[in-house]
C-alpha cells in the first residue's frame, strides 16, 4: 500500500465508529522512528482521546459504545476492542499490524510516508471525526 491509498481509504470508509479513525490517529501521534508504537502506550493514548473528548464536554462515542464512558474502561477492554473492531481490518489491508508488544504501520508504507502525507492524513482524520460526531 501506498500513503495515497491510505488516505484515499480514510476518506471515503464507512464509519460506524470512531475507532478506526481514532487507531490511525493514535499511532501517528505516538509512532517510534520506525512507524510503531508499544502496545501500552497505543492503548493509553487511544483512550486518552476518549476520555479528551469527555473532558471537554463532547460525546466521546455513541451511547452503546463501552468508549461512551471511557474512565473506567481497562487496558484489557481497549485492547480486545481495537483487535476486533479496528486493527484486523486495517492489517488485512496492508497498512497496519499488529502483536501483543507493538502496533505498527507496515513497513512499507511507513517507508513511502512523507511529512505531506502524514499531515494530510491527519486534516483528513480529524475532519472525517467531525463529520462522524456531527451525526449525534
Amino acid at each position: 500500500m501506498n500513503p495515497r491509498d491510505l488516505i484515499n481509504n480514510v476518506s471515503t470508509m464507512a464509519l460506524s465508529s470512531s475507532y478506526s479513525l481514532v487507531t490511525v490517529l493514535t499511532l501517528l501521534h505516538f509512532s517510534d522512528p520506525a512507524g510503531r508504537c508499544p502496545k501500552g502506550v497505543f492503548i493509553q493514548q487511544f483512550r486518552n482521546y476518549y476520555i479528551g473528548r469527555e473532558n471537554a464536554g463532547l460525546k466521546p462515542e455513541k451511547t452503546d459504545s463501552p468508549l461512551f464512558d471511557p474512565q473506567p474502561v481497562s487496558d484489557d477492554q481497549v485492547w480486545n476492542l481495537v483487535t476486533v473492531e479496528t486493527l484486523p481490518a486495517w492489517q488485512a489491508g496492508g497498512y497496519l499490524d499488529f502483536n501483543e508488544e507493538f502496533v505498527r504501520f507496515h513497513s512499507g508504507l511507513w517507508s513511502n510516508l512523507k511529512a505531506a502525507d502524514i499531515a494530510q492524513l491527519r486534516l483528513t482524520i480529524i475532519a472525517r471525526l467531525d463529520q462522524y460526531y456531527s451525526t449525534f
